[in-house]
């Protein structure tokens, strides 16, 4: 894989704002999605294989059902 410097730059930059975000705090399913898209493409990115394989392990969260509307 061949990536210029500034890619893993931007990678590394957005993994680390990931990173920043508060632990145990509830975030939209949607929103959660698109952050482990976002840290996907980092990974792969950067070749960290080592990064990806755990994640792949994890669980899948059960998601909250919406409320019908009266």
């Amino acid at each position: 894989m061949h990536n210029c410097a500034c890619e893993k730059d931007e990678s590394q930059e957005w993994l680390a704002r990931l990173d920043r975000l508060p632990a145990g705090e509830r975030y939209h399913h949607d929103w959660v999605a698109d952050a482990d898209a976002a840290r996907l493409r980092a990974w792969r990115a950067l070749g960290d294989q080592e990064a990806i394989a755990p994640w792949q392990e994890q669980p899948l969260r059960a998601c909250p059902r919406p409320r019908c509307r009266s």
